[in-house]
């Protein structure tokens, strides 16, 4: 799978439809799981697709 074209995607969909802490869980999960190399590329485009509550729990979510 090319996750970097699909995690960015995923997260625009993601953000339209989850609460704050699902969407620091998921991305934290599916991320520590899948693209180890890229993580803080991919936790920077998080944010940037997250609305403010979601930026302030992926900040505040484990690495």
């Amino acid at each position: 799978m090319d996750w970097a074209k699909v995690l960015p995607a995923w997260f625009k969909v993601l953000s339209a439809t989850a609460a704050p802490e699902e969407y620091a869980r998921r991305i934290t999960a599916l991320i520590s799981r899948h693209y180890h190399y890229g993580r803080d590329k991919m936790i920077a485009i998080a944010r940037r697709t997250a609305t403010p509550p979601q930026h302030k729990a992926l900040a505040a979510s484990p690495s």
